[in-house]
């Protein structure tokens, strides 16, 4: 980095990074003439609770954005230019003294991820040794971390705020971004202090990602288009904007009910499991995580009492949670039965797992609901280590609610036998099954690699063994 970028960039964060985040605005802006309020508002396929879907058609800033001009700086919606439609947001800054335009949006409190996603025409650059921004993204006053075309050359830069309060500098691309031409831009940070993922793609190609940044900050509570500090000159556009957060579900040890009784069931074996995660534990299952995937027992959601097991994962990579069972050496067969809530689902292609089976490190059996569709699905592992895949349903499972599962699987090389019901019918019995193994090993709720994104809340669980 030259002198010159890092000078004027220190001197460009003294007043903010010290200060308080500008939310403050004036009256609710005249809608803006000529837009089209009638086009449907963007989507993306990032996960998260929708914060902000802004194509600004309807001709104003706020809601959901709280603007900020002050001095020759202005905040609008323009007919100028638009990346879809007929209008798009337009900030405005000079390098006078005072001169500020920014927008920004909160987010829900306690926020632990968000993706933020948008197109931006930047037209006018400004003075050599400072930036126009893209995206700054916020933990109370401190900026996590931001992207920002540098003026001096024209290139896309990563800043991010150590745990010492330094600023991180990172040079995302060697070509300068054009002035005048429209770029869509995606930010994604998870805050989890020393070991924060942030994530930048520009124009669809993915030029960072690191799940190794340092931070202070273990929530992020707003995103800002522009800057809250004067003479940041620049004119941007910004158009068919997408702001998704989450929150882990929150766990409240308080609420689990201890003493209810465990859950039975009528199926055959001996009892390896019987667990409503009332105890506050995962117990007897063991739980598994990684980088930004959470297994927690949580009270949010539960099928009985007042708790139930969550397991959270993400496409970020090393992002695992899960939790296993061992059943008795030389079991041959085993009933698993238990209660799914599965509240967001994954990337299309990929699946979300009710029940996997495993003989020693192989993985012998599974059900899922398969994300593209929503359909249940059967897979298992034939003798030459290929999947064999069967459809259970042809309708879709509906997320954000209960739905009963059970599997038993008898492995026995091509006569395995494998059953599963869902929501008390049965939807596959064979005992015709080509499978690997022989025997099985242990029983797992959730996916052991990573990058399985998912929200799965899961109760009253039954695990039953036997040795034949």
């Amino acid at each position: 980095m030259n002198r010159l970028h890092k000078l004027g960039l220190v001197a460009a964060l003294i007043i903010p990074l010290a200060g308080t985040l500008a939310l403050a605005a004036g009256p609710a802006l005249a809608a803006t003439a000529g837009c089209q309020p009638a086009t449907p508002v963007p989507s993306s396929s990032y996960p998260g609770t929708n914060v902000v879907a802004a194509n600004f058609e309807s001709g104003t800033l706020d809601p959901p954005f709280v603007a900020t001009a002050k001095g020759t700086g202005t905040a609008s919606v323009s007919t100028a230019q638009a990346h879809t439609g007929t209008c798009a947001a337009y900030l405005h800054a000079t390098s006078d003294a005072g001169s500020v335009a920014d927008i920004s949006t909160p987010l829900p409190a306690g926020s632990t991820e968000v993706y933020a996603d948008g197109w931006f025409d930047i037209t006018t650059a400004g003075l050599s040794g400072t930036d126009v921004p893209y995206f700054r993204i916020f933990s109370g006053t401190t900026a996590v971390a931001d992207v920002y075309r540098y003026n001096s050359n024209g290139q896309l830069w990563l800043r991010t705020t150590s745990a010492a309060g330094s600023q991180v500098y990172t040079r995302l691309t060697s070509s300068s971004v054009p002035l005048g031409s429209w770029h869509h831009v995606v930010a994604h940070v998870v805050p989890n202090a020393g070991t924060t993922t942030v994530e930048v793609w520009f124009d669809g190609a993915r030029l960072y990602s690191s799940s190794q940044v340092s931070s202070t900050a273990t929530t992020v509570s707003a995103v800002q288009l522009g800057d809250e500090h004067d003479r940041q000159m620049g004119d941007t556009y910004i158009d068919d904007l997408v702001v998704n957060a989450a929150a882990p579900a929150p766990t409240t040890p308080g609420t689990c009910q201890p003493s209810q009784p465990a859950p039975s069931d009528s199926y055959p074996g001996t009892v390896a499991a019987a667990t409503g995660f009332e105890s506050n534990t995962f117990a007897p299952f063991t739980a598994k995580t990684a980088g930004t995937g959470t297994a927690a027992v949580s009270s949010a959601l539960a099928h009985t009492g007042g708790c139930a097991a969550y397991l959270h994962a993400t496409t970020d990579a090393g992002s695992l949670a899960y939790c296993t069972l061992p059943v008795p050496a030389g079991t041959k067969s085993v009933y698993a039965d238990g209660w799914f809530n599965i509240t967001t689902a994954g990337v299309s292609g990929n699946d979300v797992p009710y029940f996997r089976f495993f003989s020693g490190t192989t993985r012998i059996a599974d059900i899922y609901r398969y994300n593209s569709n929503g359909q249940l699905w059967l897979r298992v592992t034939s003798p030459t280590g290929a999947f064999t895949y069967t459809r259970l349903t042809s309708s879709s499972i509906p997320l954000s609610s209960w739905h009963h599962v059970v599997m038993h699987l008898v492995p026995n090389g091509s006569a395995t036998t494998v059953q599963v019901w869902f929501d008390g019918a049965p939807v596959y019995s064979s005992s015709a099954v080509s499978d690997i193994a022989s025997s099985v090993s242990s029983v797992q709720l959730g996916a052991e690699h990573d990058r399985q994104m998912g929200d799965s809340y899961i109760d009253d669980v039954v695990i039953k063994a036997a040795a034949s």
